[in-house]
């Protein structure tokens, strides 16, 4: 996946949060647009913001997230892409 942690690798089990990269500043329609598509489409369910001209993903990877399910996160990324990447 493209996008950039901006925490650290170590907050797996705590939280994470990653930008996802954009050609223009962030707009509150692009979050909601991603966060519904991944739904619609993916079935995962994953917060998604706009935060100082940015998306921002976050996620909090407890111990009964696999590792599959990460994976699929970031294939649905790359696959489907999001608003102005």
């Amino acid at each position: 996946m493209s996008a950039r942690a901006i925490t650290p690798r170590g907050w797996l089990l705590r939280g994470r949060a990653f930008i996802l990269p954009q050609t223009r500043p962030a707009r509150d329609s692009d979050a909601a647009a991603v966060t519904q598509s991944l739904w619609d489409n993916e079935r995962i369910q994953i917060r998604c913001t706009m935060q100082s001209g940015s998306l921002l993903l976050r996620f909090c990877a407890q111990a009964y997230v696999e590792a599959a399910e990460l994976a699929q996160l970031a294939r649905a990324h790359d696959q489907r892409g999001w608003p102005a990447r």
